[in-house]
Order: C-alpha cells, then sequence, then structure tokens
C-alpha cells in the first residue's frame, strides 16, 4: 500500500499465484509493474492514480513517458487519469476549456500509445448525483503501446458496474470470444508468385457452366474463389509459417554433424523469399502504397494494419431505447434499423421541404 497526494487509501496491486509480477517501480502516483503469465507470456503494466493539480500531473506524466519509452515489452498504462482526452469525455457540470484536453493529447503524442477504447458505458466516474446536477467522466482508460496490438490484436477493455464506488473498474481481456462470420474474399498478391495458381485458374475457368454470360462469368469466379481459398487453407502460401519452418530446418541443418553449405545457401535463399513474400502480405494488408517493398518495412506494415484495425473497431452499437449492443448480430440489427429508417419515406413532398426554406424564386411555376 502506497500513500496517495491527498493522503487517501493510495495505491495497491494484487495478483493470483498464477501469475509472476515484480513491482520495478512505486510512487504514490503509479506503480510499474512486470507480470509473467504461462499463456501469455511477459508484459509491463502501470497503474495510475494522478494528481488533480495539473502542475503535478504534468510531473507524473514526464515520468511515465521515460518508462514508456524504455520499455521492451508490451506495456499497458491503465487507471485514473484524472484528466480528460475529448469534449465527448464529460457530460454535465461546468464547460470544458479547449486547452484542458492538450495534456493527455500530448502525452498520447508523446508515447505513441493507442487508446483502446470500451465496452460498457464510455463514462467512469460519477459525482453520484441525478438530474441536473449530475456529472459524469471519463477519468479511467486504459492505454497500450504497439507490442500489445501485435502480440493481442484483440485485447478489449470492458468498464464494469460502479456499486459501491464513484468510479468503474476496468476489465482487460486479452482474446475476445470468437464469433463465426462469413470473411470477405480477398485475392493475396503472393499468389501471384507461386507456381500452383496458374493451375488453380485454369481448372476453374475450365469448369462448363450453362447460362448467359453474365452469369457464366460470376459462377466461374465462384468457383474459383471457392478453389482459391480451399487451396490456401492447405498452408502452402502462409509465408509466416514458412518462415517459422525454413528457420528451424536451417538451424538443424547447421547443428547437423555433417554441415551441407549448398543446401544450407539454397534453404536461406528460400528464407530469403519467404520474408519477401511476408512483406507483401502486409503491405496489401496495411493499405500503405507510398512505401518500396525491400526496405524491411513488414513490421510498419503489421503495425499499421493493427492500428487501422483498432481504429476502425465498433466495439458497441446504442439502439433506440439506450441498450447497448456488443454481439456482431446484435450491432448488424442496430445498423440495419437505423439505416431503413433513414432511407424510408414519411410520405411527405419533398418539395414541402423546400419551400419552408424560404428560398426565392426565379419563376413562379
Amino acid at each position: 500500500m502506497f500513500n496517495s497526494f491527498s493522503g487517501g487509501s493510495g495505491l495497491a496491486v494484487a495478483w493470483s499465484e498464477s501469475v509472476a509480477c515484480t513491482v520495478l517501480d512505486a510512487t504514490p502516483s503509479y506503480l510499474v509493474v512486470e507480470c509473467q503469465h504461462p499463456p501469455l507470456g511477459k508484459f509491463a503494466v502501470i497503474f495510475v492514480h494522478l494528481s488533480c493539480d495539473v502542475g503535478a500531473r504534468q510531473v507524473q506524466l514526464n515520468e511515465i513517458i521515460m518508462f514508456v519509452l524504455s520499455c521492451p515489452l508490451p506495456l499497458f498504462v491503465a487507471g485514473d487519469f484524472n484528466c480528460l482526452l475529448s469534449m465527448a469525455d464529460k457530460v454535465g457540470g461546468r464547460p470544458l476549456a479547449p486547452a484542458a484536453l492538450d495534456q493527455l493529447g500530448d502525452f498520447l503524442h508523446a508515447t505513441n500509445l493507442t487508446n483502446l477504447g470500451c465496452i460498457g458505458s464510455p463514462y467512469t466516474w460519477s459525482n453520484r448525483q441525478s438530474g441536473s446536477k449530475q456529472i459524469l467522466e471519463r477519468l479511467d482508460r486504459c492505454l497500450a503501446n504497439n507490442l500489445v496490438l501485435c502480440s493481442w490484436p484483440d485485447v478489449q477493455v470492458h468498464h464494469l458496474t460502479d456499486l459501491g464506488s464513484d468510479h468503474r473498474m476496468l476489465l482487460i481481456r486479452f482474446t475476445k470470444t470468437p464469433e463465426s462470420r462469413p470473411r470477405r474474399f480477398q485475392f493475396d498478391k503472393r499468389w501471384t508468385t507461386n507456381p500452383e495458381v496458374p493451375g488453380i485458374f485454369e481448372t476453374a475457368w475450365a469448369k462448363r457452366v450453362q447460362g448467359t454470360t453474365q452469369f457464366r462469368v460470376q459462377t466461374q469466379l465462384k468457383h474459383l474463389r471457392h478453389d482459391l481459398v480451399g487451396w490456401a487453407s492447405k498452408g502452402t502460401s502462409n509465408s509466416a509459417r514458412q518462415i517459422r519452418t525454413l528457420r528451424q530446418t536451417i538451424e538443424e541443418a547447421r547443428e547437423s554433424p555433417v554441415v551441407d553449405l549448398d543446401h544450407i545457401k539454397a534453404l536461406e535463399n528460400q528464407l530469403g523469399g519467404a520474408y519477401k513474400q511476408e512483406e507483401a502480405f502486409w503491405k496489401q494488408k496495411s493499405r500503405v502504397g507510398r512505401l518500396r517493398k525491400g526496405d524491411a518495412n513488414t513490421g510498419f506494415f503489421h503495425l499499421t494494419t493493427m492500428q487501422r484495425r483498432r481504429r476502425n473497431a465498433i466495439l458497441t452499437l446504442c439502439d433506440d431505447e439506450g441498450v447497448v449492443h456488443t454481439q456482431e448480430d446484435a450491432k448488424a440489427n442496430v445498423a440495419i434499423t437505423f439505416y431503413q429508417r433513414l432511407f424510408t419515406s414519411n410520405g411527405s413532398d419533398p418539395r414541402d421541404f423546400v419551400r419552408q426554406l424560404g428560398l426565392p424564386r426565379v419563376v413562379d411555376d
């Protein structure tokens, strides 16, 4: 237990026997903990409870920045920051000055941390009042570095109940429950260099289909897509798997009592080709076209893809009755209902709306 600046209960950290934790640094405003979990591996967490004073909070953030930039592990920064990131983080009370949002935004920019968003109520603190006196704010949040996004791309942060407290607890889930849904087909550019692919095209296009020209083309494309997906599922085009296999094979060949240098060189050439295919794959997924291949950009492309997925993810949708939905089917129904109502005519004449604008007329007809 560590005393806080206000002399309150302070900060404490507890963990189960299945997790090995080491407290690397302990201050009244934050705890730095290194965790070792058998299935997840090693990662670090900075638990924060920052000061309400702007100047003191800036000093604390500067100290945290130094640790974040030097941390080689997947890192979470979570807790009560006592400051807001946007105007949407507050409801009720006195309006915010735009300058009040700069502190946390500058911190994110300096550390390149990603805000993991939330599932549940967007506000984590309440003044426990009602009506016009109620104030809701999002003071607590969870941030993560790029290694977290690469290690656990499906990580989620849930805002739990605030019963018995004016703050909501944060729950980090490293993986989400998988939901089966059809995946959009996307042609993999790596297939263009695989000698097996032309045969798949020829076989699929040679299938006889009866019907109009448009129907035959659509059906043959469907057959081709099905054959390509089936062929790719066997793993012959998985460059990441090829890289792992080739590296292990090269290591075994080097440790063999009889070293065949020609064989090792051939394996290394194959490994180089697999690395190029892996870079091309992640470049296509990242949708970044301004960098050239061959510049060891695989990590950048992979990270860009993870950040784009995190930025575009729709974690929750709220329906007209205020119910928050997190399941994919439920979110889809909310979206469909919204746009059906939006684009459904209410029977009124659109010219009535124009007349109400009171615009001057060129002609009377």
